[in-house]
């Protein structure tokens, strides 16, 4: 360099910065200047350059941070269509928030359901059906082997026969009658007096009617025979004996089955 001219150092003129709300977020500038060959602290236009530094996160929310963006962008945006873009993802979240809730709502309530329904069968079960389908079968079967011990010699029941039964015969029926029969068809219909609410019918089925009235006029046959009245050894009501065993049977089975498909058990054909 020539001597007699001097290095004079040269600035870019300073502009006023922008309104901190109208600033843009994606990078940084700095102001640094150059180190020329001229004396002083150095030489040549002072040059901005783009900082390392990561862009600021968004302190409030993701919505505050989107409307920042956004005026960023475009400062000339109104604030009614900055507020509708905080606004709509808002009701957003809200919308996920509710549908959630709803979905657990509606499982717990089908839960609560099943939990009930699993309940009633129990006490089905365990109060009526159950114990009408034990007490039918126990006395079917006792009566049968009292029909094989005191058959005929051609086999059939002297009740059923054309002959009348024996004073013998008639006086062993009163022994079986009162002592297992009588206790058994009156246990049948305590449980349809007691436990009607555990009917799967809406309504009474006309053959537990049948049971209580004919375990009625059974009780007042064995009243007779207290007085010694032997005249009469029937109830005025027949004893529905088969259908009362098959509805008790088709009752309990359907129950169980019912009761294992809620318990999450495989049914085997």
């Amino acid at each position: 360099m020539p001597w007699g001219l001097t290095l004079q150092r040269t600035h870019a003129p300073r502009t006023a910065p922008p309104p901190k709300s109208h600033r843009p977020r994606p990078t940084s500038l700095v102001r640094t200047t150059g180190s020329g060959t001229g004396g002083g602290r150095g030489g040549g236009p002072p040059r901005l350059l783009a900082s390392n530094t990561a862009p600021p996160r968004a302190t409030a929310s993701a919505a505050a941070g989107r409307v920042h963006d956004q005026r960023a962008r475009d400062p000339t945006l109104p604030e009614v269509a900055l507020s509708s873009i905080a606004s709509h993802d808002h009701s957003s979240r809200h919308h996920r928030a509710g549908v959630r809730r709803l979905c657990g709502h509606l499982n717990g309530l089908r839960l609560a359901q099943r939990q009930a329904r699993l309940n009633r069968l129990n006490h089905q079960l365990g109060d009526f059906y159950g114990r009408l389908f034990a007490l039918t079968e126990a006395n079917s079967r006792i009566f049968g082997a009292f029909t094989e011990r005191n058959a005929r010699p051609d086999g059939r029941s002297p009740f059923a026969h054309e002959t009348p039964p024996s004073d013998e015969e008639l006086a062993e029926w009163r022994l079986w009658a009162g002592t297992v029969f009588l206790p058994n068809i009156q246990a049948m219909r305590d449980l349809v007096i007691k436990h009607a609410d555990l009917l799967s019918e809406p309504e009474m089925p006309p053959i537990l009617l049948q049971l209580c009235a004919h375990v009625s006029g059974y009780e007042i046959t064995a009243a007779r025979w207290e007085r010694g009245n032997y005249d009469q050894h029937e109830s005025v009501v027949p004893f529905p004996s088969e259908e009362i065993a098959a509805y008790a049977r088709d009752g309990f089975a359907g129950l169980k089955r019912e009761q294992s498909r809620l318990l999450g058990r495989r049914q085997d054909n």
